[in-house]
């Protein structure tokens, strides 16, 4: 099974510096990102032996939307899954600026109580043990379901890097290490990360990694 991971467009509110929600929907600059990308993917797909029968998306707004950029150019069908969506946050900050008030909060707090995965801010939305807990889930989703397919996955940039960290350590983790090394991954808008199970060995292998270099982000 070869898993196509590829973080969603850029989305409005992100092109307007405010905060995002599961509704913010694709800008122009995230549209543009989306239609190259899949002019990428599809000549990718051709000159590989590797062929892909499913998109895998999550039901918020901006992973939709370049599913269905994705799905039009590749032919390929799209099928949502509701537990590989963002980080909930608290409705607080929602479609808040970022240089707002309670956003400067929300950040100062997020580094705060960087360590403590129960943790959420206003004691509302999601911690980042629940995300965990998603890509736990989506993993043995994968396997169950998918395991002598190929899919594309449509995803969001926390839930991509926390899916990475579970399959690097496992499923006993100890949340200090998870913390260091989900620290150190960052993944940019439309970017591939190839990853590929092996269904006698039960083992993952990544392939490529936030590879975006084919987008010129100047230009969009």
């Amino acid at each position: 099974m070869e898993v196509l991971f590829i973080r969603h467009a850029k989305s409005i509110n992100y092109e307007n510096n405010l905060r995002q929600t599961s509704d913010s929907r694709l800008g122009v600059i995230g549209k543009k990102q989306a239609r190259k990308t899949s002019k990428v993917l599809k000549k990718y797909i051709k000159t590989s032996d590797i062929k892909y029968d499913t998109i895998i998306t999550s039901k918020w707004k901006r992973a939709i939307e370049t599913a269905e950029i994705f799905s039009k150019e590749l032919e390929i069908p799209i099928k949502s899954s509701k537990g590989i969506h963002e980080f909930i946050s608290s409705p607080l900050i929602a479609s808040q600026s970022l240089d707002s008030k309670i956003v400067r909060r929300f950040s100062k707090e997020v580094l705060k109580n960087s360590h403590n995965f129960d943790w959420k801010f206003n004691n509302e939305g999601e911690s980042t043990r629940d995300v965990i807990k998603r890509a736990i889930k989506f993993k043995q989703e994968l396997i169950k379901k998918y395991k002598n397919r190929n899919v594309i996955v449509v995803s969001h940039g926390f839930f991509i890097t926390t899916f990475l960290v579970v399959l690097l350590l496992g499923e006993k983790y100890e949340d200090s290490l998870f913390k260091d090394i989900s620290d150190k991954f960052k993944f940019n808008n439309c970017s591939l990360t190839k990853l590929k199970y092996d269904t006698k060995t039960n083992k993952w292998e990544i392939n490529f990694l936030n590879d975006s270099r084919y987008i010129n982000y100047k230009s969009l």
